[in-house]
């Protein structure tokens, strides 16, 4: 049975735990790029990139998806490995949010993660 983040320790929770990632900007385009660690993965419907209010469509550029039975989600789409994907760029980085949860395989999980992109960019 897969744990939530409030039964385990602290310390084990978080993106720290599971994603190195990267951004970059070329041309009108925002790139980003997690690297998921091996034995972890994201819930595909849990990224979202959002500015203020409003959420930002993205283009899926690499990822390694499947489709997995989850005990509280039933069928779903996992993404392991990598995430790289391409959004439209916007004036306001600091405005600029993304959202993402997943779970290692052993059964460790927690709870929707938000990161500014403008940490990211270099």
């Amino acid at each position: 049975k897969q744990k939530t983040a409030y039964e385990i320790r602290l310390s084990l929770v978080g993106s720290e735990m599971c994603i190195r990632d990267r951004g970059y900007i070329d041309n009108d385009l925002l790139y980003i790029n997690w690297q998921i660690n091996n034995g972890y993965y994201l819930y595909k419907n849990s990224v979202k990139i959002v500015n203020g209010d409003n959420e930002l469509e993205y283009l899926i550029i690499n990822s390694n998806e499947t489709t997995y039975e989850d005990e509280f989600f039933g069928k779903t789409q996992i993404l392991r490995g990598e995430l790289f994907i391409s959004t439209a760029k916007v004036e306001n980085l600091n405005n600029l949010l993304i959202y993402f949860q997943g779970c290692s395989d052993s059964g460790f999980c927690y709870p929707l993660q938000s990161q500014k992109i403008s940490q990211i960019i270099f």
